[in-house]
């Protein structure tokens, strides 16, 4: 190994180009045609350069190797280096008589300030080159066989497959040959220029790659430590070269528990490594030292498996309770994140602080973003095969894929790859980008769907230009929406334009346009704006072809509670076109009663006409309830389930059926619940109020005139008198209802003397049963005592009665009934000539007597069994002692199991 300045043959003398020349140049590029674009990524041919590779290659050698920095360096097959400008203009070439001996250059790798080359050859050489000059710093020559076993330097003819500067030095870099050796070099320059070099790793295996931690946009301790990872095929390791080698940190290959795992089909044999230096960010501070800093990480891949490590500062070093941050800390590894691609992993790059490019053998590229653990393909292929490099197979001998780092590489967040015979850049587009990509490309609906999820921070993907979203509310979402909600309102007018606009031929499908509408809905759903909902899209929408398919999309965000409230223009349309077409009809009611109608903002007669007339009772009477109307609905709903034929298929509208609708009703606003959901009413007064009046409607004081009085009541036995007896039940035994109380005004001074109870509340306050079971029996006794009215049915009488009697029973203090009242039930249960209720009756009237035993049991004997209620005639011979009579009941009784029991 020697330090010397050779010359090189210079070719041109032009004028470095500037720095901004780069991203001026980069920037001209991306404006011009692309050549490979998909949504996420773009690949732009650097033609310049292209266009003189083949004159190049003629010139100094076909290219093996290409590094990318402020300036473009080519190494060649011919061992030269060719470095250009973004124009393709070449600023200088290196190379001379003596170094075409070095063989192909296999690795290339510029400084931090661009001005200085490492480059590795085929032969083992490694040369330092000060390009700009166009000398040589140092030369590392290989070892030879003859030399001595302390001699440092690659072996003889194995090609250099990763060279690197440390830091921001120009006098500290690193190099790798395949067979496993890693050497650290270090130019001294004193009163004479010498150079070291001392082996890193040399374990025999294969090495993928080693990488030194370059300084970045923040200073960190990690400066000062020049720490290298090198990745072979069976371990990862970590050493520090300032101040003498040192091993940070070494694991072998064994996946941990909690990995995520995909399949990979054979034992990997390749490998890749990158390091991200230290970056300023703001964040809250963490440490003293580091409080403005995301410190380094270091990325590597193991066949398919990923790894990053993080760096951690431990500044108690002795553990002794010194102050924090009065030593110097300790440097830490520790995994951070671990991932598994789908299939072998050639090469990784960091793009940004947590964002992480990588290539799989079959040259698709992902980015995975380390902070959500989430893996985004971007491209599935380069515009052509990107070159890859076989120095390890033909080193070592052993089987492996192809090295890309000499092929590709990562600055300013764009990538460059020799592709065939072309070199490429290519970059993540930035989310407007990729707006308008979809849009030029007549992919507005997608372009409308990817813009909500990107204002909603929801897309799953990867994101470039728009602020992170770590919780809902903070910043980083405010900002997001600031940025993107214009856009999306924007693109959804240009959409609805090109998509419905009149003279489009052909004109658009009935796919594309529910396409359009629904995402047009979610997006002023995520942007909360219904006045673009209810205007510019609803409008849009509203010409005949259209209207049936925008309020069919609407319809599932109305049912799913998404859109509660539609102004009247769209109201008026869903009734129009919903209400003309049998089969929505339906639809049209669950639409109706989902939505929150309310007063004021709406037709209320054209609604409940509507409803009226398509017999949509659920809905008709959901409205009235909202108005704050209870009693409205009752007598429409009753009329209708009056009539004997329906306007429409009463199969298709079961559940509008106004029989069981009125039914549900009184059960929910009875019980103090909305309807038809069931919810609790709030406040409390308002549901209280709403159950008293619809139980003053249903059961009024009683008056001479029972067959008007109770008319509303008579409606609804008529109806089904089983089921509303049972919907009773129901209503009484809900622990609301024993708040209902309603003042009932004795209907005249006779009813007045009659009311025997003396109550510690004003005599005219009654409990909602007391009032049930009042109105029952002065319909039962009204019915019973005139037949020739036909009031109610003797069915109807002997279910009443059983009802209200087992009522009385089972409520008992609650429920209070005179003497003479129980005397006039308990005639009605024994003389009624119905047999379908006789046990309904006779386990009525067993429960009356036990609870009000006669005087003279001997005196209901006789009309007891006349009755037929032979359980309760054996009860009496029991309590008279008389036992063959009792015995007897079971002989007579009409039932043969009680018969067959004696």
């Amino acid at each position: 190994m020697e330090s010397d300045t050779e010359p090189s043959t210079p070719v041109s003398t032009l004028e470095a180009t500037p720095e901004t020349e780069y991203e001026n140049r980069i920037a001209n590029l991306e404006a011009a045609p692309t050549q490979s674009t998909t949504e996420y990524f773009s690949w732009q041919q650097l033609a310049d350069i292209s266009e003189r590779l083949t004159g190049l290659g003629e010139q100094y050698g076909a290219l093996t190797t290409v590094c990318t920095g402020d300036y473009v360096a080519l190494g060649t097959e011919r061992g030269s280096v060719v470095v250009t400008d973004y124009l393709g203009r070449v600023k200088m070439a290196l190379g001379s008589a003596a170094s075409a001996a070095y063989g192909a250059v296999s690795a290339l790798a510029f400084s931090a300030d661009h001005m200085v080359l490492v480059a590795g050859y085929a032969q083992g050489f490694v040369v330092v080159w000060d390009w700009a000059k166009g000398t040589t710093a140092a030369v590392s020559r290989p070892r030879q066989a003859s030399d001595s076993p302390d001699a440092a330097g690659h072996p003889a003819g194995t090609a250099i497959t990763c060279v690197g500067f440390i830091g921001a030095s120009r006098h500290r870099y690193i190099s790798g040959s395949g067979g496993g050796l890693v050497l650290y070099h270090h130019i001294v320059r004193r009163l004479l220029t010498t150079m070291s070099t001392q082996p890193l790793a040399s374990d025999g295996g294969v090495l993928f790659e080693a990488a030194a931690l370059a300084r970045g946009t923040h200073a960190c301790v990690t400066d000062d430590l020049g720490l290298v990872a090198i990745l072979t095929d069976s371990s990862i390791t970590i050493v520090k070269t300032r101040h003498g080698v040192e091993q940070q940190y070494r694991a072998g290959f064994q996946t941990a528990e909690g990995t995520r795992r995909r399949t990979v089909a054979r034992r990997p044999y390749a490998g890749s490594v990158a390091w991200q230096s230290a970056q300023r960010i703001e964040r809250p501070a963490t440490t003293p030292a580091e409080s403005d800093a995301m410190l380094p990480k270091l990325a590597y891949s193991w066949g398919a498996h990923i790894h990053i490590l993080a760096v951690h500062l431990d500044y108690n070093v002795s553990g002794n309770g010194t102050a924090l941050g009065s030593a110097a800390p300790r440097v830490q590894f520790e995994r951070e994140t671990e991932w598994t691609a789908i299939e072998d992993v050639v090469f990784c790059r960091w793009i940004d602080p947590t964002t992480l490019l990588y290539m799989t053998q079959s040259q698709r590229v992902f980015v995975f973003e380390t902070q959500f653990a989430q893996e985004t393909e971007i491209s599935t292929a380069p515009p052509a095969r990107i070159v890859g490099r076989a120095w390890v197979t033909l080193t070592t001998g052993t089987e492996a894929e192809p090295s890309y780092a000499a092929a590709m590489c990562v600055h300013r967040r764009r990538l460059f790859a020799h592709c065939g015979s072309a070199l490429y850049v290519g970059r993540l587009l930035m989310w407007a980008e990729r707006l308008e990509l979809l849009a030029t490309q007549g992919q507005l609906v997608d372009a409308i769907a990817l813009a909500t999820g990107f204002y909603q921070a929801r897309t799953g993907q990867i994101v470039v230009g728009l602020p992170r979203v770590q919780r809902a509310g903070d910043a980083g979402q405010l900002r997001r929406q600031a940025l993107v909600g214009g856009r999306l309102a924007d693109l959804m007018r240009r959409a609805l334009q090109s998509t419905l606009a009149v003279d489009r031929t052909p004109r658009a499908t009935d796919a594309e346009v529910r396409a359009l509408a629904t995402v047009c809905v979610q997006a002023c759903l995520a942007l909360s704006d219904m006045q673009i909902l209810f205007t510019d899209v609803f409008e849009s929408f509203a010409s005949e072809p259209y209207r049936l398919a925008f309020l069919e999309t609407v319809e599932p965000f109305i049912l799913s509670g998404a859109i509660t409230r539609v102004p009247a223009q769209m109201l008026n349309a869903l009734i129009d076109v919903f209400g003309s077409m049998l089969s929505h009809v339906q639809r049209l009611g669950a639409v109706l009663y989902a939505l929150d109608l309310q007063h004021g903002e709406f037709d209320i007669d054209r609604v409940l006409g509507c409803c009226r007339k398509l017999r949509l009772w659920r809905t008709f009477a959901r409205v009235w309830l909202d108005l704050g109307d209870p009693i409205a609905p009752v007598a429409s709903i009753i009329a209708a389930a009056a009539q004997e034929n329906d306007l429409l298929d009463q199969e298709q509208l079961e559940d509008e059926a106004p029989g069981a609708v009125i039914l549900d009703y009184l059960d929910m606003v009875m019980r103090g619940r909305s309807y038809p959901d069931g919810q609790l009413l709030k406040p409390q007064a308002r549901a209280e109020a709403y159950s008293a009046r619809v139980a003053q409607l249903v059961f009024p004081p009683a008056t001479d005139d029972a067959k008007s009085t109770f008319h509303t009541l008579r409606a609804l036995l008529a109806i089904d008198t089983e089921r509303l007896l049972e919907t009773l039940g129901h209503i009484l035994n809900d622990p609301f209802t024993s708040y209902i109380n309603l003042i009932v005004k004795p209907s005249s001074p006779q009813a007045s003397r009659d009311s025997g109870r003396a109550l510690r509340r004003a005599s005219q306050v009654k409990s909602l049963v007391q009032v049930v079971v009042d109105a029952l029996h002065a319909l039962t006794m009204a019915a019973h005592s005139h037949p020739e009215q036909s009031i109610l049915a003797p069915r109807q009488i002997g279910l009443l009665t059983s009802f209200a009697l087992i009522l009385y029973a089972t409520r008992f203090p609650l429920v209070y009934l005179t003497d003479a009242t129980v005397s006039e039930w308990s005639d009605v249960l024994l003389t009624l000539n119905d047999t379908s209720t006789r046990v309904e009756r006779e386990n009525a009237f067993e429960l009356l007597f036990k609870l009000n035993p006669p005087p003279v049991y001997a005196d209901y004997i006789d009309r007891v069994r006349c009755a037929g209620f032979f359980r309760v005639l054996e009860h009496i011979y029991y309590t008279l002692g008389q036992f063959e009579d009792a015995l007897r009941t079971f002989l007579d009784h009409p039932d043969f199991a009680q018969r067959r029991a004696v």
